[in-house]
């Protein structure tokens, strides 16, 4: 039995927040919603997470103004920031979004119920990739705050004046000189960071998975959807030859089902639509700034394609789950089309049809309302970006 925790918070008069879990049950095949008593685990209150994500903005805050006044600014410096303001600002949307993402959970459950056993292991077999994609981010996010924590501990700066003392290295691109009136500050500042940072990489994965979750699951019922018209397409001579009302009524349910999980898709293309477009802004920002670093004369420019390949794995998984959603909706027109060839009654034809057509659009995830989401336009991005630093390079090295 595996928990999925799902932040809705509802208002109620007594404690003002509550939380929900969402299980599904291996042993019965049930998906249930929990109530605060029957939790097992939390995360804790959301003001508190709201209280530590402003303590990382206002740590970006008065670290941007050092480096100014300093007169440099560094690329990992950016980097760094343009990620942790997206993932706070994802964070903000998700939670502004949190009564829809309740309301799209409680959908996703009335379909679950309306599924069938064998249909349930279908749903899980989709909902399974997004919780493996959840320990991929949050453990690599983990491991590289670990080692970026120890590395720090173990590698000194040399002093900026004959006879000074070392240096000590923070984490994450912060300095400070180990003098005697300093011993307290580096202890303090190291601290703040690793629980900052632990924070930030549990926040970063939970939105990037949150969006995918509910695809997957849309991808599972339009599976099982699938498979019904596949296997009343099979059984269709006897049901023909014996009662054709159970064949209508198998029809008219997968019609009912159909929609129900279109209706699904829109409410998540509604509520994920400002997290993608901000995570493609940010992620396009960091592309062509390593871009423009790639393209110029400097002798460790190379030092910044992990930050590139970082930056094009977050591109693909923007991606990843919204062509999964578009190939598997745009399949159930395939399958509808096989039951239509088995129909001898004209109005169930005609629902056929009308099944066919619609599906013929299938379901699209935009950034925006704008910026259609699939792994074609990952390749034209790619692409485009490509042609664009190669253009610069070339105009760069003939100037």
């Amino acid at each position: 039995m595996r928990l999925h925790e799902i932040n809705s918070f509802e208002r109620v008069p007594a404690s003002g927040t509550i939380r929900k879990f969402v299980e599904f049950r291996e042993t019965d095949g049930s998906l249930r919603i929990f109530s605060p008593p029957h939790r097992g685990f939390t995360f804790g209150e959301p003001r508190l997470q709201l209280s530590l994500l402003q303590d990382a903005s206002h740590l970006l805050r008065v670290y941007w103004p050092t480096q100014q006044c300093s007169g440099v600014v560094e690329v990992d410096s950016i980097f760094v920031m343009v990620m942790a303001v997206s993932t706070i600002m994802r964070y903000y949307i998700l939670v502004y979004h949190r009564f829809d993402f309740r309301d799209t959970m409680d959908a996703c459950r009335v379909i679950w119920n309306d599924c069938t056993p064998n249909e349930h292991q279908i749903v899980r077999w989709f909902e399974r990739k997004t919780w493996m994609l959840f320990k991929l981010l949050a453990g690599s996010g983990m491991f590289i705050n670990v080692f970026c924590s120890i590395g720090s501990i173990v590698v000194r700066l040399p002093p900026d004046e004959p006879n000074g003392t070392e240096r000590r290295l923070l984490p994450y691109r912060w300095f400070i000189e180990d003098r005697e009136y300093h011993w307290l500050g580096y202890e303090l500042i190291f601290g703040l960071q690793v629980l900052i940072t632990h924070h930030l990489t549990v926040i970063a994965a939970t939105v990037d998975t949150a969006g995918p979750l509910l695809m997957m699951i849309s991808c599972g019922f339009f599976k099982a959807l699938q498979e019904r018209f596949f296997a009343a397409a099979a059984r269709n001579e006897m049901i023909l030859c014996k009662d054709k009302l159970e064949f209508k009524q198998t029809i008219v349910s997968c019609s009912k089902f159909h929609q129900s999980v279109l209706v699904l898709c829109k409410k998540i293309e509604v509520m994920t639509r400002m997290i993608f477009m901000v995570q493609l802004i940010c992620l396009g920002y960091n592309i062509s700034l390593i871009g423009l670093k790639l393209t110029g004369t400097d002798p460790e420019r190379f030092q910044y394609i992990p930050n590139l390949v970082l930056c094009l794995c977050q591109l693909f998984i923007t991606q990843w789950a919204s062509d999964y959603l578009l190939e598997q909706s745009e399949e159930v027109a395939t399958a509808a089309y096989f039951a239509t060839l088995m129909s001898l009654d004209a109005r169930i034809g005609g629902l056929l049809l009308t099944m066919v057509i619609r599906a013929q659009k299938p379901v699209q995830m935009t950034a925006g309302g704008v910026i259609k989401l699939s792994i074609e336009r990952f390749g034209s991005l790619i692409t485009n970006a490509i042609s664009f630093f190669m253009v610069l390079r070339n105009f760069t090295t003939q100037v």
